[in-house]
């Protein structure tokens, strides 16, 4: 199975092969999703989008129950850290299951905002903030990840 052609998937080729690093804002209707670059590889995503949230992700793998995600986010700002760093300080999950989730969650966020042609809105050119696990993403790695979930 191919993955169609995509402004999105174009753009994050072009991140790649120039090295860059910032981030990348698409959007649609109300619908943000922000990829961060680190020298050409995606660290993470974020999203308004409640479904794909990284808690969102972890109570689906049943890191946390039903409502937890919640009380974690809290948590995590309260002590101005990520999420995914407090759920393994809390020994919820490890690093590498964090990881791990975190690559599934950039595939499935890109995957979601290919599938609803999201607009590329701008690229960023800074430094961003330090992921406690950052996914690591390369251009093929990408396409792989998006071809498993048959986009």
């Amino acid at each position: 199975m191919t993955v169609p052609q995509s402004p999105v998937l174009e753009v994050i080729r072009e991140l790649q092969e120039s090295a860059e690093t910032g981030f990348l804002a698409l959007g649609q209707t109300g619908q943000v999703i922000t990829v961060y670059f680190r020298d050409g590889l995606i660290s993470a995503v974020s999203t308004n989008i409640t479904q794909h949230q990284l808690g969102q992700y972890l109570t689906r793998r049943g890191y946390l129950q039903n409502g937890d995600a919640h009380s974690l986010a809290e948590e995590a700002r309260k002590h101005r850290s990520l999420i995914g760093e407090t759920a393994v300080n809390k020994q919820l999950l490890d690093g590498s299951e964090l990881m791990d989730l975190v690559q599934e969650q950039a595939a499935q966020v890109l995957a979601h905002a290919i599938k609803s042609k999201f607009e590329v809105r701008s690229f960023t050119r800074s430094v961003p903030p330090s992921f406690f696990m950052p996914a690591r993403i390369d251009h093929p790695q990408l396409m792989l990840e998006l071809a498993r979930i048959n986009l």
